[in-house]
């Protein structure tokens, strides 16, 4: 219960808080007496989306910075006005849908959360939030499982895989083919799993997942084929596949040659990692 102002008393609670897209979320609300001030009350869905950016200042330095965003996706009036307009003191039930193209809750960058608001005129507000977690839709990033291969100049690296969206703690199994078209030499070929994360301040953060040996060192001879497997695991705690307005999750599993002092020639098939509810 919280208290808020000189008067309004507000309790939320929310059932399930564990949703998946397309779910519907049952939340009550119970109100105590409004004072004067008091206008309006809604019930949204909402997530707050955290990014980073560059922020340029009048000496045109340059300094990252942190913003979050608040994103509602579905929002109810609290029901049972009074004649005036404003919300009478009372319990109250309102049920709201999770859409099905949201982001789902990712660690740092998306946070989901039923807020109500008890809106008070030249007075401050009553908000009273409800943590809540939304799963990603397996079909939703369908795009990004069926993108190609990106090959890098140096090497043809053919890339399968047994699956293309996984969940955390799953195996991924495959095979890659390589043909270099030019004599490619490195301490070692390896096959990862990594997370690319991409914001607004262009400087990118990996997650690293499982790697694995190939060949060691690498030693591959322009138009020669030379054919490998490989089994991934997928991190119990890899963050999902998402995508915001501001921000993105991109999984891969990268093939390459590991080069002291020199770029790294690497290949990359997209996979989609899915955290159900």
């Amino acid at each position: 219960m919280g208290l808020f102002g000189s008067k309004v008393e507000l309790e939320v609670s929310a059932e399930p808080t564990a949703l998946s897209p397309g779910d519907e979320v049952r939340v009550r609300s119970e109100l105590g007496e409004p004072d004067k001030k008091t206008r309006s009350a809604r019930v949204r869905l909402v997530y707050v989306n955290s990014y980073r950016y560059e922020d340029t200042d009048s000496d045109g330095d340059r300094t990252t910075r942190t913003r979050n965003e608040e994103i509602v996706v579905a929002e109810e009036p609290l029901s049972g006005a009074g004649d005036d307009g404003a919300p009478a003191a009372g319990a109250f039930e309102t049920v709201l849908r999770v859409p099905d193209d949201v982001p789902p809750t990712v660690e740092d960058a998306v946070e989901w959360m039923v807020k109500v608001t008890i809106d008070r005129k030249s007075g401050r507000d009553v908000n009273e939030e409800v943590p809540i977690t939304v799963a990603s839709a397996p079909d939703a990033l369908a795009a990004w499982a069926e993108s190609s291969i990106k090959h890098p100049s140096e090497a043809r690296m053919d890339v399968e895989v047994d699956r293309r969206v996984v969940r955390p703690g799953e195996r991924i199994s495959g095979s890659v083919a390589v043909t270099a078209n030019e004599d490619l030499e490195g301490r070692a070929l390896r096959v990862r799993l990594r997370g690319r994360r991409s914001d607004q301040d262009g400087e990118g953060v990996t997650y690293d997942g499982a790697v694995q040996d190939l060949a060691e060192p690498a030693e591959l001879r322009a138009g020669a084929r030379q054919p490998f497997t490989f089994a991934l695991n997928v991190p119990i705690d890899a963050r999902a596949s998402f995508q915001t307005a501001n921000n993105r999750l991109n999984w891969y599993v990268e093939v390459f040659v590991d080069r002291k002092l020199r770029g790294d020639p690497t290949g990359r098939l997209e996979v989609v990692v899915h955290r159900p509810a």
